[in-house]
């Protein structure tokens, strides 16, 4: 109908998806939450991995909720594509209790804000490298199964490679259910600045891509199913073995890997 038509135009548009300034409290690009000590993760402190260093998670609030803000900054104005604003409206329309969910973004000249539920016990990877936290295998099982069930769910019924799957892309909420997050607006990620990831962290990142994805220069930005499998092996490795992605092959540095 006219009407349907007209209401997917005003979402495409950025009355849903696109955040205002004004609703989005405490984040001015600096705010970082503090410093955790080691057994921060059980009393639900909060902090991300970026490419294997730990870097704390920026948050803010909106709406009276707290959330999680990826920044992704430009090198010159970037304009969001048609295309774009049409994946960022699908994206706020997938649910799932192992999907971390796409609130919406903060669009500006030179950088845009993507803004995601804030998970209190923070990546996967970092649960991983905590030593003092003791993983059991029904633990263990526990978030292996939320991580298969949230990438069943992105393949099948989303029908969305994620792209980037590695730990520090599951994050934990306070309940201990572990999400999928950072899947999708791949065409953004690519173009965002990366100048401040070193030589070390840029080859750490590399780690889960699966070999068919490094080799090609011309894969498809957005991955495939079978590489997402791939870094699902790998992911599997880290957790039974805790020594990283590649811990046992005995090199130190990830670009000999």
């Amino acid at each position: 109908s006219i009407y349907r038509k007209w209401k997917i135009e005003q979402e495409i548009e950025g009355l849903l998806w696109k955040v205002d300034p004004a609703e989005l409290l405490g984040y001015n690009g600096n705010d970082i939450i503090p410093s955790p000590s080691k057994t921060s993760l059980v009393s639900a402190t909060s902090l991300e991995s970026r490419c294997g260093g730990q870097v704390f998670a920026a948050t803010s609030q909106y709406r009276g909720v707290v959330v999680r803000i990826k920044e992704l900054k430009f090198s010159k104005k970037k304009d969001v594509t048609r295309d774009t604003m049409k994946e960022m409206r699908r994206l706020r329309e997938i649910r799932h209790d192992n999907i971390n969910s796409f609130v919406g973004a903060l669009v500006e000249p030179m950088r845009i804000l993507i803004i995601t539920d804030y998970c209190a016990k923070g990546s996967l990877y970092d649960i991983v490298e905590n030593e003092d936290l003791k993983l059991d295998k029904m633990f263990i099982a526990s978030l292996v199964n939320d991580l298969i069930k949230g990438m069943l769910y992105l393949h099948l019924s989303a029908a969305i490679c994620h792209g980037n799957l590695k730990s520090s892309n599951c994050v934990v909420t306070s309940r201990w259910v572990l999400q999928v997050t950072d899947f999708g607006l791949h065409e953004l990620r690519q173009c965002a600045e990366t100048g401040s990831i070193g030589e070390h962290q840029y080859y750490h990142n590399m780690l889960w891509k699966a070999p068919e994805i490094l080799r090609d220069p011309h894969a498809p930005v957005e991955g495939t199913f079978k590489a997402d499998v791939y870094a699902f092996a790998i992911i599997m490795h880290e957790i039974i073995g805790r020594r990283g992605p590649f811990g046992a092959c005995g090199f130190d540095e990830p670009s000999q890997i």
